[in-house]
């Protein structure tokens, strides 16, 4: 008995730095997004509005996701335009407005989107 729990306190200690290590290569990886959302790369840009809306690497910041998934959506950026236009027809990270969300979503459902198909037919 004393073998598995020994174990397992090995397998937890191994766990929780596995855990710091990813703290730090989450803010690693927002470091070097926003390196490449500055110079105007819309992945980037995408991702940085990823991590801004889930606290990957960053403390959640709704603004800021939104300002970086707006910035990617008027690249083209099919998932961001999805998201953008989300955020414009919650008012989740700007202000509502509907006549926007409809453009993006519009904007990504053109390419394909299909989630953004089915929320702008809920908008219409």
């Amino acid at each position: 008995m004393n073998t598995i729990s020994n174990s397992t306190d090995s397998d937890s200690r191994n766990s929780l730095s596995g855990a710091n290590s990813m703290k730090k290569d989450l803010k690693k990886a927002v470091y070097y997004f926003e390196l490449s959302a500055n110079q105007g790369h819309k992945d980037a840009q995408f991702s940085l509005g990823r991590c801004y809306t889930t606290g990957e690497g960053v403390k959640k910041d709704f603004k800021k996701a939104a300002n970086y998934f707006e910035l990617a959506a008027n690249q083209g950026h099919e998932e961001a335009q999805f998201k953008i236009g989300v955020c414009y027809s919650s008012g989740k990270g700007v202000d509502k407005n509907v006549k926007k969300a409809k453009y993006f979503l519009d904007q990504a459902a053109k390419q394909g989107n299909l989630n953004a198909q089915k929320v702008l037919k809920q908008l219409k």
